[in-house]
C-alpha cells in the first residue's frame, strides 16, 4: 500500500514540476517582441488543423495491410509521426507566445488600465499550459497504441488570444495615441 502511495506522490510531484515549467515559460516577461514579429499573420488555424491528419490512423491502417508490417515498424512509424507533431507543437507554442508578447507590449504602451485583458491572458496561459500537458500525455498513449490526439483546445486558446490582439490593437492605436513608435511591430504601424 505504501509503495502505491509513494509512486502516486512522486508522479504528482513530477507532474506539478512539469506544469510549473510549462507555465513559467508561457508567462515569462523577459521575452522581447521584435519588429519582425507579425502575430496577425503568424497564426493560421488551418495550418494546425492540417497536422491533425498526421496522427490519423488511416495511413497506419493502409501500411499495416502491407507485407512485412510488424509491431516494430508500427512503433517506428508512430515515433516518427510524434517527432514531427512535436515540431508543430513548438510552432504553436511560439505563435501563442508571440501573440501574448505583442498584447503585453501594447498594454505597456496603452494609457488605460486593462486588468480585464490581463486576467484573460492569465486564464488562457493556464488553459494552454494544461492543454500542452494533456497533449504530452495523449502523445505518450498514442505512441503506445492507445487513444488519439486532439489539438482543438490549444488552437482555441491561440485563436482567443489572436482575437484579443486584433481587438486591442485596433482600440490601442487611435491617431495621435503615441503608439506609432519606431520600436512598434510593423503589424501595427499605420
Amino acid at each position: 500500500m505504501q509503495v502505491v502511495l509513494m509512486t502516486a506522490a512522486i508522479g504528482l510531484v513530477l507532474l506539478g514540476g512539469a506544469f510549473g515549467l510549462v507555465f513559467a515559460r508561457l508567462v515569462s516577461w523577459h521575452r522581447i517582441i521584435s519588429p519582425q514579429d507579425n502575430p496577425h499573420s503568424a497564426f493560421s488555424p488551418a495550418r494546425y488543423r492540417e497536422i491533425q491528419r498526421l496522427l490519423n490512423e488511416g495511413d497506419e491502417k493502409r501500411l499495416s495491410a502491407q507485407p512485412g508490417w510488424s509491431w516494430l515498424a508500427r512503433f517506428k512509424f508512430r515515433d516518427a509521426r510524434i517527432r514531427i507533431f512535436h515540431e508543430y507543437m513548438r510552432e504553436l507554442f511560439d505563435d501563442f507566445n508571440r501573440i501574448c508578447r505583442t498584447i503585453r507590449w501594447l498594454m505597456s504602451k496603452s494609457q488605460g488600465e486593462r486588468s480585464d485583458l490581463a486576467g484573460l491572458m492569465m486564464k488562457q496561459h493556464f488553459v494552454f499550459a494544461l492543454g500542452l500537458m494533456a497533449m504530452e500525455v495523449r502523445l505518450i498513449l498514442y505512441g503506445l497504441g492507445w487513444g488519439h490526439v486532439e489539438l482543438g483546445l490549444l488552437i482555441r486558446c491561440v485563436e482567443t488570444m489572436r482575437g484579443q490582439l486584433q481587438t486591442f490593437s485596433t482600440i490601442a492605436q487611435p491617431a495621435g495615441s503615441g503608439l506609432e513608435s519606431p520600436d512598434m511591430p510593423a503589424t501595427f504601424q499605420a
